[in-house]
């Protein structure tokens, strides 16, 4: 094995500085960079791009220049949140099927599925392609964090459009998930914890998808907590606790 050494952050900026004299690197993203090359490939491509984006902080930041740049090549490239959402949908049906691998068959009623999955594979996208077509006819996901940070957009949707098609109505099974995606949804979250008024009324919503979202709901909150200086959210989040097992 060869030891790869991080680049050193004044050589990243310095480097970034004059590819991308408009944007700024913060934080997070800057330590990411140093360590995983791949972004730092992804960026340098962005420079003859026409993906646009002022400052990136965080981890979650890089992987959006990578969506937007898998789907410039798509004529009309897809609006970003419709993109995710179509992305959210094919990692809920892995989570549902406890598989990260999908074929045509396990696609056949989303054929647009299987369309966004052939496109986002072929090498004509360049550098940032986000499904791999194996030899079995399966496609996963090109890596594992892709998935995780797709699966926490779709989990941040369905908490504020609960009666839209989301994961947390389809699946129960996100205690499966990886701590990593909780990560992607804290940084989404305002105060990085779960808002305990996002609990739909279970007398609007049908039983088995209440049932499922309540599941996953308490399953973030376990994970992410409450705001710890905010004792009514606590109370809260208890009352809901003891109403839904009631």
């Amino acid at each position: 094995l060869i030891g790869l050494e991080p680049i050193p952050p004044g050589l990243l900026k310095a480097r970034l500085a004059v590819a991308l004299p408009t944007t700024e690197i913060t934080g997070e993203a800057l330590d990411i960079l140093g360590e995983v090359p791949l972004f730092y490939g992804v960026l340098m491509q962005r420079a003859g791009s026409s993906v646009s984006r002022a400052k990136i902080e965080r981890k979650a930041d890089l992987w959006n220049i990578w969506l937007d740049m898998a789907s410039e090549s798509w004529k009309p490239a897809p609006d970003r949140g419709q993109l995710l959402n179509k992305l959210g949908a094919i990692a809920a049906l892995m989570l549902k099927e406890r598989d990260d691998y999908l074929g045509d068959n396990d696609l056949k009623n989303w054929p647009e599925l299987i369309a966004l999955m052939d496109h986002l594979a072929s090498r004509k996208i360049g550098h940032c392609p986000v499904f791999v077509h194996e030899s079995n006819g399966k496609s996963r996901f090109i890596h594992q964090a892709i998935r995780e940070y797709v699966l926490a957009k779709n989990i941040h949707f369905g908490l504020h459009h609960p009666h839209a098609p989301n994961v947390l109505t389809v699946s129960a099974s996100l205690d499966y998930e990886s701590a990593e995606t909780y990560r992607y949804l804290q940084d989404l979250l305002p105060n990085r914890r779960i808002p305990t008024n996002l609990l739909p009324d279970r007398d609007k919503m049908d039983p088995a998808k209440w049932n499922n979202f309540a599941r996953n709901y308490f399953e973030a909150l376990g994970m992410l907590g409450v705001d710890s200086e905010a004792e009514a959210e606590l109370d809260t989040a208890i009352a809901q606790a003891l109403d839904a097992i009631d």
